[in-house]
């Protein structure tokens, strides 16, 4: 592996996973100098194991320099992206409501109602436990409303 793809990867005491991409440097100073000597599992790997799609990066893992994703920690993002997403959402729907309300529309309030429940369900939509890749998990981003 030549130095211009080395990548040094390494678990962090909180269990995160952190890489350092060394430049102008050697590895012996990068590795003395950066990474922190509470770390662990800490392994020179070729820049071609990175994987570059980091849209879940806070569920990445080191296992023995290999970079794998915490499937259960990536359905959590998913759900916490969902939850953020929806706030606004749910905010424009209360809007909504309180304007059929005031109309004594209770169509409209029975259809505001269902659109809200579906936002607050969401998080618990069974296709993101079923996920088994972070493509899957993609797949199912962004929420509808």
């Amino acid at each position: 592996m030549g130095y211009e793809m080395a990548r040094i990867v390494y678990t962090r005491p909180d269990g995160g996973l952190s890489y350092v991409v060394p430049v102008g440097r050697s590895l012996e100073e990068v590795l003395d100098q950066d990474v922190p000597s509470d770390a662990t599992d800490v392994h020179v790997v070729d820049d071609s194991t990175i994987p570059h799609d980091v849209t879940f990066y806070d569920a990445w893992r080191n296992d023995k320099g290999r970079i794998v994703v915490d499937m259960l920690k990536a359905r959590n993002i998913l759900r916490d992206r969902i939850r953020a997403a929806r706030a606004p959402m749910l905010q424009a729907l209360d809007i909504e409501y309180q304007k059929a309300d005031e109309r004594g529309d209770d169509e409209a309030r029975r259809s505001i109602a269902a659109r809200k429940q579906a936002l607050r369900d969401a998080p618990a939509d069974p296709s993101i436990e079923m996920a088994t890749t972070t493509d899957a998990l993609k797949a199912l981003w962004p929420p509808s409303e």
